[in-house]
């Protein structure tokens, strides 16, 4: 099963850097480790990254429309592809749900391109491949966004500086998130079978070539463990690595190993143990997009494929965002090209987290659960002390000296921390 577009909209401009096109035509992948969005706008290519674990507390605000006091997650990085194409046809997108591949093609004067991705959890890293019917050159751009000295209000506390280094195959960054001392790097590595490969600072151009292969990974120096929850001062949540660099390079070296197909082999396998778990079809596979799909649904052209796609594609979201080793999914799972996101990126525990695992049984996906009963084990000593003190607070009768007193856990939960009901005015 697939979701394929065959629209105007890869043949345009349009400004790929917009949160409501990020939103509305960015396709998704996901390793569990971290998340790729993927936008294609005419010449531009966008990956744009996303790791959970690269976030700021969530500040509450009671006004709605102020967009200063949301905070949480923010975008990792973007991996941006510059093409010059004079004459985009036949422009088409597809996402596979069966093989957890992306594939963009298109005709640009008789040249058949095709501009392949897939994140592989087994590997730990995004791999993509650029072919050619002939020679094509083409820039790069490896790019950390939102640095500054502040997020969203100067002297808000939350900033965020990078360093940029390359060699003679590849950018990699390190830089620091300053409220939780948060560390964290990233690395491109490049391939060709031919043409010529320049890197200066974080941009790379391939000149001349058919073949380019990609390979990206990215840490941080965040571990899920108790002390996380338990430390309240923030920059002593997280402790230093100092290898944390070089885990990263080893990542992509053992994965640079693998040609294209062999990286794909093995990240097929492991998928499939999950997605092939269970086959829906009410009829014969639609050749309409998906986007046609969806416009005739809602006006009462209904389509029994496109029901039992969004059940899969609903499988596919979760193990994209749900792996062992991984953080649980959160409000967008494990999507965010913001510098502040929408309700902090968190677990919200009076519906979201609910609706995120509600299938993972009659999906057959039990596994991507893991990674929420490890969360909740790593943030149950904190919910215990807030117990304590919720009912030394109001109900000092009822308080157990020995610890007997339950464990509570509000609303609102993050990386970081969690939210006990004193700070929902116990309601």
């Amino acid at each position: 099963m697939k979701l394929f577009y065959l629209d105007e909209i890869g043949e345009k401009n349009f400004d790929i850097f917009d949160f409501k096109t990020w939103e509305s035509q960015s396709l998704p992948l996901g390793n569990g480790y971290f998340g790729v969005s993927e936008l294609s706008s005419g010449n531009i290519e966008r990956l744009q990254i996303t790791d959970n674990s690269l976030a700021n507390p969530y500040r509450k605000s009671l006004d709605l429309e102020n967009k200063s006091r949301n905070y949480g997650v923010q975008s990792f990085c973007d991996i941006f592809l510059n093409f010059h194409h004079s004459s985009i046809k036949e422009f088409k997108r597809e996402l596979s749900l069966d093989k957890s591949l992306l594939t963009v093609s298109y005709n640009d004067d008789d040249n058949l391109i095709k501009r392949e991705f897939f994140a592989s959890y087994v590997d730990h890293v995004l791999v993509g491949r650029i072919t050619s019917t002939k020679p094509i050159t083409f820039e790069g751009e490896l790019k950390v966004p939102f640095v500054g000295n502040y997020c969203r209000v100067p002297g808000d506390g939350f900033s965020k500086t990078v360093i940029y280094d390359n060699d003679n195959d590849g950018v990699s960054f390190k830089g620091n998130m300053s409220y939780y001392n948060i560390d964290f790097v990233g690395e491109i590595k490049i391939k060709i079978n031919n043409g010529t490969l320049e890197i200066r600072d974080n941009k790379f151009k391939i000149s001349d070539s058919t073949e380019c292969l990609i390979i990206f990974s990215c840490l941080t120096n965040y571990k899920l463990d108790e002390s996380v929850f338990l430390i309240d001062e923030p920059t002593k949540k997280l402790k230093k690595d100092p290898y944390l660099v070089n885990k990263n390079k080893n990542i992509i070296a053992a994965a640079v190993k693998y040609d294209f197909i062999n990286l794909y082999k093995r990240h097929l396998k492991d998928y499939r143990k999950l997605y092939s778990r269970v086959e829906l079809s009410f009829g014969k596979e639609e050749e309409l997009p998906t986007n046609l799909l969806l416009d005739n649904y809602k006006k009462g052209i209904y389509s029994s494929y496109l029901e039992a796609l969004l059940f899969q594609y609903a499988r596919y979201l979760l193990i994209c965002s749900s792996r062992e080793k991984g953080l649980p999914a959160n409000l967008q799972g494990i999507w965010s090209a913001y510098d502040s996101s929408p309700w902090s990126d968190g677990y919200w525990h009076n519906i979201n987290v609910q609706m995120n695992y509600w299938m993972v049984g009659p999906a057959n996906l039990l596994e991507c659960f893991i990674p929420y009963i490890k969360y909740n084990q790593a943030y149950f000593k904190k919910a215990h002390l807030l117990a304590d003190d919720y009912i030394k607070t109001l109900y000092l009768d009822k308080y157990d000296e020995d610890g007997n007193n339950g464990w509570i856990i509000g609303t609102g939960a993050w990386p970081y921390n969690i939210e006990g009901l004193k700070t929902r005015n116990h309601s």
